[in-house]
């Protein structure tokens, strides 16, 4: 449903979505109309988050994000068909989180535009 340039653009606007501790866990697969939101869990900070509810959060937030940038392209994102996610993860690699159907024909969010306005400080202190 979408070409790669468009993926990738798509991906870039949903890593501006805030995550605690900045740890970005979310990863992407489309496959045709569907969507897949994996996590990783080697971006996990066990000591900060034990029970993981910040990673979940975080996904909820890239979910979102995603869901802001289709829309700017026509494309709508199902709510999300979740999966439950223990902690410690039982073993390394991505694991799915969560998944959605690709829908053709919406408008843009009116907070599409928010996350481009974001600003953080990404130098040294």
């Amino acid at each position: 449903m979408l070409t790669p340039d468009q993926q990738l653009a798509m991906v870039a606007q949903a890593a501006r979505a805030p995550s605690a501790h900045n740890i970005q866990p979310a990863r992407w697969h489309f496959a045709g109309d569907r969507i897949l939101l994996l996590e990783d869990p080697a971006r996990w900070l066990s000591v900060g988050d034990p029970t993981g509810r910040d990673n979940q959060i975080a996904l909820g937030m890239a979910w979102e994000g995603m869901a802001l940038a289709l829309s700017t392209i026509g494309i709508s994102l199902s709510p999300p068909e979740t999966e439950a996610l223990p902690y410690p993860p039982p073993a390394a690699g991505l694991r799915v989180a969560a998944s959605g159907q690709l829908r053709p024909g919406t408008s843009a969010d009116p907070l599409a535009a928010a996350p481009d306005q974001r600003r953080a400080w990404r130098g040294t202190f």
